[in-house]
């Protein structure tokens, strides 16, 4: 290392010294929230490489943040090339999770993988400037904002501060800290780096190993971000000093106050998977079946090092004293893994591509040793292989092996697996697996598994699973499964599941989960859930459509069911037999709705609601700020009425109810019907509007029999239209004396002749039709809650 190298990381380590903060209350006295938005972009426009892994940094870091930074499913935030108006709005998403924390204390991280130069983000053929990026993250409301660039001239973002903090940075006068902290990856004028044999940037790859515990120098069971950045300085540069493109060295802007230490993850609470002994000293390179590298550190002899990585198989590589070294480790997860110079058995300058200016290209000659490393690395012999025969083995595969029967590859294939019996590959597929019985691949699939058995996988990225039986992937799904039976996709989904049994995706999903019989999302869905059966999301942004039953705790969209809709909170609207809801702020549509709070509309035969701040229209309305009303009420011709009001505090529905003190033979006295009112206003004076239909019922001769001189009496409707307007006096919230006038319209059947008692004019255009106007006093009795012992939602 230079001297100019080790100033900067002794520079580096003063500055940082005493961040604080922790992920979720780990240490803190007062709860904390952390949010997160992680951008990978791949594409840097045209004049620039398409890079490989940018998009899988992004995944990578946030998997992380999830296991051991304190970072809800629900408050990461994954953009995967976006353009600059998708990055805003990203950014405004993370200051909406703040606000969402209600006060409490919160912290932010913003981390990018991509292309840049020294004026800003290159998102495609779009720049955002580091001045609008700088702007827009101080004007979050967090207490702490963490920024972590990892692309080329990065450090340009920081160059203006110059990593300098305020003064009480170092006091002991609180167990906390405001202000922000930002790493990039290089210097103003550094190109940042990826390798097809790290799987993704040194500088992510370093950092991710810190936090997994390689920079817990002290040993204590936390990472601080002064820890993290001294191990990612001293990884990344390390890694780049002899490649193509030159050294990389990390950079860094401080602005805190306060005290205490920034822990960006903590291990305490984990069981120690994998512990290196004191006496093995190199460097070390953990890999995941599908041949990803998970961390790679250099082991000092004498220490003790700790990585905490998630249970499974794995290959370790030590470079040793004596060569080049490899174990094969299966963590369980439930006790240490301990591991020392005896679990290795003996058993080969790296092409890169530039982040940002530099050289924009590789070279021709460049590609060809890349391509000829990677075949090395893989145990592949240059040139495809074709192998026909009824049991195939081998230890990786580039071409074509057909097996009467099964065939088999310990590491890689890149190519096509076929076989009656089975296919199996024990890391990662690139190209295809067909079978009538089984396919499985250990690793990463990147192509397609097609076989009217089952299909399993470490991860589905960007390819297919097609099955009669079963698809099963034990990582997240980036494509799409298809299967008659049931689709399982261990962590997140992004794409599609298809089945007509059960779709399940124990992570988020963003995509599209379609069955006939259900589907369930483990985390949160972005997309659509549509099945004949069940739909499960924890969160909702879309739709869920069902013949069934459809449940969540927030929905932000639709639910469509033919049975039940269940949500705990909605902004959106919800289409059913029946629905119900905690909060609703939307629209309900159904035969009975229900809500304790609502905010908008409830439409349907029975609606039900602690508080409405809306409207509700239906049969029957049952309101708890609502009106419930029942009005007794007479007319100076002696007739009777009594009016039940029940509804919101606008709209309600009344049920009628009259009986006729003027004698009729031929009608009889009690008649019935239902009314639409509006209540404009409320208060000492109290306005209904409402329109009644109203039924009256008469026995009349309807025919007269000459030989046994009888006649026959039947029942004949008059329907009685009125539109009312009626004023009561508030003067006590229970009973309140009340003046109704009304204009109606009486409409009989066409032999039967108006009642007398109806009285008014003929209307002109029919012998009994009738209209006329009448008044009517009464008494209105409150029967709802006491307004001035509970009127509160």
């Amino acid at each position: 290392m230079s001297a100019t190298a080790r100033a900067l990381r002794a520079l580096g380590a003063a500055l940082l010294c005493g961040l604080a903060g922790l992920p979720a209350a780990l240490l803190a006295a007062e709860p904390t929230r952390r949010v997160a938005l992680l951008v990978g972009a791949n594409d840097g426009g045209p004049d620039r490489p398409r890079l490989r892994y940018a998009t899988e940094d992004a995944r990578a870091m946030g998997q992380l943040l999830g296991e051991l930074g304190g970072v809800a499913g629900p408050d990461r935030i994954l953009l995967l090339d976006p353009d600059a108006a998708s990055l805003r709005s990203g950014i405004a998403a993370l200051q909406r999770r703040i606000t969402a924390a209600g006060g409490g204390r919160t912290e932010v991280v913003f981390y990018y993988s991509g292309h840049s130069d020294e004026r800003g983000l290159l998102l495609g053929e779009q720049r955002l400037d580091y001045v609008e990026l700088r702007g827009a993250l101080h004007a979050l409301s967090g207490d702490v904002r963490i920024a972590i660039l990892d692309s080329c001239a990065s450090g340009a973002l920081v160059s203006a501060k110059g990593g300098q903090h305020v003064s009480g940075f170092l006091s002991d006068q609180a167990n906390k800290v405001e202000g922000h902290a930002f790493l990039t990856s290089s210097s103003a004028s550094e190109v940042s780096q990826e390798a097809e044999s790290v799987g993704g940037s040194f500088f992510t790859n370093a950092l991710l190993t810190g936090l997994r515990g390689g920079a817990d120098v002290n040993t204590d069971g936390q990472v601080t971000l002064n820890e993290a950045y001294r191990f990612a300085y001293d990884e990344t540069l390390a890694r780049t000093e002899t490649t193509r493109f030159g050294p990389q060295h990390a950079n860094f802007d401080i602005q805190l106050s306060g005290s205490g230490d920034l822990v960006m993850t903590d291990l305490r609470a984990r069981t120690a998977p994998l512990a290196f002994a004191p006496g093995l000293a190199g460097r070390l390179a953990l890999r995941d079946p599908s041949g990803r590298l998970v961390a790679e550190l250099d082991k000092r002899a004498g220490a003790t090092t700790t990585l905490w990585v998630e249970p499974g198989p794995y290959t370790l590589t030590w470079q040793g004293p004596s060569g080049p070294a490899r174990a094969s480790l299966k963590i369980d997860g439930a006790a240490t893994t301990n591991v020392g110079p005896t679990a290795f058995s003996t058993v080969p300058m790296l092409a890169t591509l530039p982040r940002g200016d530099g050289d924009p290209r590789p070279t021709v000659g460049a590609v060809i040793v890349e391509a000829l490393e990677r075949r090395e690395e893989a145990g592949v012999p240059a040139g495809d292989r074709w192998i026909f025969n009824a049991l195939v083995e081998g230890e990786s595969l580039e071409g074509t092996a057909v097996g009467l029967v099964t065939t088999h590859f310990s590491g890689d294939v890149a190519g096509a697996q076929l076989a009656f019996g089975g296919n199996s590959v024990d890391h990662g597929l690139s190209g295809a697996q067909l079978a009538l019985g089984l396919n499985e691949a250990g690793g990463a699939v990147a192509g397609a598994q097609l076989s009217l058995g089952a299909n399993t996988a470490g991860a589905v990225r960007g390819g297919a699973q097609g099955a009669v039986g079963v698809n099963f992937s034990a990582a997240e799904v980036a494509g799409a499964q298809a299967s008659v039976g049931a689709n399982l996709a261990g962590a997140d989904l992004l794409g599609a599941q298809l089945s007509t049994g059960v779709n399940v995706a124990r992570g988020a999903v963003q995509g599209l989960q379609l069955s006939q019989g259900v589907n369930l999302a483990g985390v949160t869905l972005t997309g659509a859930q549509l099945t004949v059966g069940y739909n499960w999301a924890p969160q909702v942004s879309g739709a869920q459509i069902t013949a069934g039953v459809n449940q969540t705790t927030a929905l932000q969209g639709a639910q469509v069911a033919g049975l039940l809709n269940q949500a705990g909170q909605v902004q959106g609207a919800q289409l059913g037999l029946i629905n119900t809801t905690a909060a609703l702020e939307g629209a309900q549509l159904g035969l009975v709705n229900h809500a304790k709070q609502a905010q908008g509309s409830m439409l349907g035969l029975v609606n039900i609601a602690q508080h409405v701040d809306g409207n509700t229209v239906g049969l029957l309305n049952l309101v708890g700020n609502g009106v419930h009303d029942l009005e007794l009420g007479g007319r100076p011709s002696g007739d009777l009425s009594a009016r039940l009001k029940l509804g919101g505090p606008r709209v309600y529905t009344s049920f009628v109810a009259g009986y006729a003190l003027v004698a009729d033979p031929l009608w009889r006295p009690l008649s019935g019907g239902l009314g639409l009112g509006l209540r404009p206003h409320d208060g000492i004076l109290v306005w209904d509007l409402e329109a009644d239909a109203v039924v009256h019922t008469a026995a009349r001769s309807a025919d007269y029999d000459i030989d046994t001189a009888e006649q026959t009496l039947q029942n004949d409707p008059v329907l009685l239209s009125a539109a009312r307007t009626t004023f009561a006096l508030g003067l006590h919230h229970r009973f309140q004396p009340y003046w109704t006038t009304s204009w109606f319209l009486s409409v009989p059947n066409a032999d039967s002749p108006s009642p007398a008692w109806v009285g008014g004019q003929p209307l002109a255009g029919g012998r009994d039709l009738r209209q006329g106007w009448h008044q009517e006093l009464g008494l209105r009795v409150a029967l709802g809650p006491d307004p001035e012992v509970s009127d509160a939602p």
